[in-house]
């Protein structure tokens, strides 16, 4: 029956946050099966997912993550504690943002949080249970337990700070300030573009363009955060893997770039041998942890066991931690916050203090 009929099966269940907050559901994971859902699809494939476009930004990736790691190490020497989840959630934002509209969430902000806050809210309303989803004729209690409003009062906020994005692109657009080099250019500049210059195949709103970013926000900074996020605590619990970890990412690179397994021709310079490379230089997740245990070491403070790390589970539009993982440096003496968490003890590493780090090795 699938197979026979499986457009029928083919789109994804629209709920009341999904139509308040994803402009009517017009986003790519829950518009219909149809041209305007494969139209949208192969935009951010072959704009913002394609070979070129991921190793343009590579340089962004590698700043991002020289913050996170100068952030922590500034911690460690003055022995202050850290909120290693809120750190993960902002330098996923920061790295989605600085692609898709041009500037980190820190530099629009003027060092407030309150996108990430408005993120975070968002992703909890939009699996937040809805009684007219499940029976319409009582939808008028969502209106009454106040869904309704707090669906309301987000996508007002987002839609104010998405116009303001918007505007401040279609300004350099107007003004030709956008015309230098294509790998300056981020998603909304690319996708303003298209439009202003009739290349694209279908009728395509500021609407639309608003529900493509909430994805990209959402999609990105959310799951690689999450992940990040999990990957420390198991580490945390399993320390023995922890430690294997570490010796794998410090590598002798001089001897791996003259392995005769891994190059033909080691000695000589052929750049063109790495167009076709498979190595996953998408590898974001990797890259971060790499960093923090390379510069870092981590424990548990007051001789604590593994198991004692409180590993509950939360449901967001992904599986995530049901507390924040907070660190504390061993050389603390200040009092951590008043609130339940994992804490963890870390430390620079030896050999790790030089003051602006390269981070210039590779994940394998």
């Amino acid at each position: 029956m699938i197979k026979s009929h499986d457009v029928v099966f083919s789109n994804r269940s629209q709920s009341t946050a999904t139509n308040f907050l994803l402009y009517g559901s017009k986003d790519v994971s829950f518009s219909n099966y149809g041209e305007y859902w494969r139209q949208v699809r192969k935009v951010i494939v072959v704009e913002l997912l394609s070979t070129k476009r991921v190793q343009q930004f590579q340089f962004v990736r590698d700043e991002e993550v020289t913050i996170l790691v100068n952030k922590v190490r500034k911690a460690s020497l003055n022995g202050d504690s850290i909120n290693l989840s809120d750190m993960f959630f902002g330098t996923s934002n920061n790295i989605v943002s600085r692609i898709v509209i041009g500037q980190s969430i820190a530099e629009l902000e003027d060092g407030k949080s309150t996108f990430g806050e408005l993120s975070k809210r968002l992703m909890s309303q939009l699996v937040e249970f809805s009684v007219g989803d499940f029976f319409p004729r009582l939808k008028w209690i969502d209106v009454v337990r106040g869904f309704i409003g707090r669906l309301k009062s987000t996508f007002v906020e987002l839609d104010s700070f998405f116009d303001e994005v918007i505007e401040q692109h279609e300004a350099l657009l107007e003004s030709d300030h956008d015309c230098g080099s294509d790998s300056n250019k981020d998603f909304v500049n690319i996708l303003l573009r298209l439009r202003k210059d009739g290349m694209l195949d279908f009728e395509f709103t500021r609407n639309d363009l608003k529900a493509l970013l909430v994805d990209m926000f959402l999609g990105a900074s959310d799951t690689t955060s999450t992940t990040l996020e999990w990957l420390m605590a198991e580490l945390m619990k399993n320390p023995n893997v922890m430690n294997k970890a570490q010796e794998e990412v410090v590598i002798n690179a001089w001897a791996i770039q003259r392995d005769t397994r891994s190059w033909d021709s080691p000695e000589k310079f052929i750049p063109e041998r790495f167009e076709n490379s498979d190595v996953d230089f998408k590898a974001s997740t990797e890259y971060v942890i790499a960093n923090l245990l390379y510069w870092f070491d981590w424990k548990l403070p007051g001789g604590a066991l593994g198991e004692d790390l409180d590993m509950s589970e939360d449901l967001l539009t992904a599986l995530v931690l049901q507390v924040s993982l907070e660190q504390l440096t061993h050389t603390s003496n200040k009092s951590p916050p008043f609130r339940v968490s994992r804490k963890v003890e870390y430390k620079l590493r030896s050999g790790g203090t030089p003051t602006d780090p390269p981070l210039a090795y590779e994940v394998r």
